[in-house]
């Protein structure tokens, strides 16, 4: 998955908590291909899609859903050559909603086909259905495009060096990969690039630690034509030994992909393995010594509730992250979801006392009013360190220290306000101890 950083940019989401199922999410009760015929050879074409749905409360969601999750939207697949177009549903009358999906002049010609149309109402519930479901379902998802001059071949390599191959990062190091690529159709998508394929740019690179998981990303950044440089930043923490190439990821703007490899690399003549040493390298993710959570339960039938998370966790060197880990990846957080269901909400774990190293954070959970009876509860907290060490305490393990360490929290805590100071707010290292 990517997410969007800078300048527009997309990077790559480093972890994501568990898929969620589907609960009472809006249902698909007829769906007709509006226009089955398109050509976006001389300007734009759009593929009208139009769909009846149903969500008796509290509705289908099209913009802003009360989760913060992705509203009702279509994507359509060229399976010639991956790429992806996509567009959200507009609400007509009634329960008829439309989709426009626009295939630009760079859109590959051919057959296009709806790979997945995403149900969401405002309460966050959810429905995936793909192009094998609307077919069984006896729904049209062919769309064919009569453009002859589409792109429809991704960039080529020529060339990649990698230099230093062997460093320390004990006080941090930058690793430059020079990549040569060409693409002789819509251009190679780079830093400031936006692919027309959803999810699928800029051009980038990605090293990864078997050992411990963390990964190293870098965006590809246009040096001259055709020439491009990747910064692949490693801080202090990050593990040593051998660290490989994942995947050099070339994107051009109509969205055409290839994924190479360290093995493709080396196949091709190239070296791209590095050998990492360090004296501060961090290889353990934080750990989790007691939660709890309030209230108990959390009873959404009547009304929304706020709910918190309390949790007491330590970090045997970086520190636990919050927010803008070294990596780009997600920060810590907790997971809640209702009995008997998948139907979740997310929080971002906050330091409220302590330190990053041995702290108590605190997220704040918004649970919508649902009308049944229900009741919410965590059923998973991700702890990440700022090197990217990741661990996910699933719910029975929560939920134990959740029941059975109120106390210990309370006694953490009191220990914690209790450790003397220096003059300077500072905690002497013996009364660490």
């Amino acid at each position: 998955m990517l997410i969007h950083g800078a300048a527009g940019c997309a990077i790559a989401l480093l972890v994501a908590a568990p898929a969620l199922a589907i609960d009472s999410a809006p249902v698909l009760l007829d769906l007709q291909v509006v226009t089955p015929t398109v050509d976006s050879q001389a300007a734009p074409a759009f593929a009208v899609l139009s769909a009846q749905l149903s969500d008796a409360d509290p509705g289908v969601c099209t913009s802003f859903c009360d989760d913060a999750g992705g509203a009702s939207q279509v994507q359509l697949v060229n399976p010639a050559t991956g790429q992806r177009r996509s567009a959200g549903w507009v609400f007509q009358s009634g329960d008829t909603y439309q989709a426009q999906v626009e295939l630009d002049p760079e859109s590959a010609g051919g057959l296009w086909q709806i790979e997945t149309l995403w149900l969401a109402d405002l309460a966050g519930n959810r429905r995936a259905l793909s192009t094998a479901d609307l077919a069984l379902a006896g729904f049209d998802t062919d769309v064919q495009n009569d453009s002859a001059t589409g792109d429809e071949l991704p960039p080529e390599l020529t060339a990649v060096a990698v230099g230093p191959l062997a460093f320390d990062a004990s006080a941090g190091a930058t690793v430059e990969v020079t990549v040569t690529a060409s693409d002789g159709g819509s251009g190679v998508c780079a830093l400031g690039c936006s692919s027309s394929s959803p999810g699928a740019g800029p051009s980038q690179v990605r090293y990864r630690h078997a050992g411990t998981g963390q990964v190293r990303d870098g965006l590809l950044v246009p040096l001259a034509p055709g020439s491009f440089l990747a910064e692949v930043d490693f801080p202090p923490g990050s593990a040593d030994g051998a660290w490989t190439l994942e995947w050099l990821r070339l994107v051009d703007v109509a969205g055409n992909l290839e994924v190479l490899t360290g093995v493709d690399l080396d196949g091709l003549g190239f070296t791209s393995a590095l050998a990492v040493s360090s004296s501060t390298a961090d290889v353990e993710a934080p750990a989790l010594l007691a939660s709890a959570f309030a209230p108990d339960p959390i009873d959404t039938t009547a009304f929304a509730i706020t709910a918190s998370y309390d949790a007491d966790a330590s970090d045997d060197a970086s520190g636990v992250c919050t927010s803008d880990c070294s990596d780009f990846g997600t920060a810590s957080q907790v997971f809640f979801r209702r009995d008997g269901s998948d139907h979740a909400r997310f929080g971002k774990l906050e330091l409220v006392a302590g330190d990053a190293l041995d702290g108590s954070f605190q997220a704040q959970v918004e649970v919508p009013r649902s009308g049944d009876a229900d009741v919410w509860r965590p059923y998973g907290a991700l702890l990440v360190d700022q090197s990217g060490n990741r661990v996910f305490v699933p719910e029975p393990e929560s939920g134990a220290i959740a029941r059975t360490a109120l106390l210990a929290l309370v006694w953490l805590r009191a220990r914690r306000r209790a450790r003397p100071q220096d003059g300077e707010g500072n905690t002497p290292t013996s009364a660490m101890m």
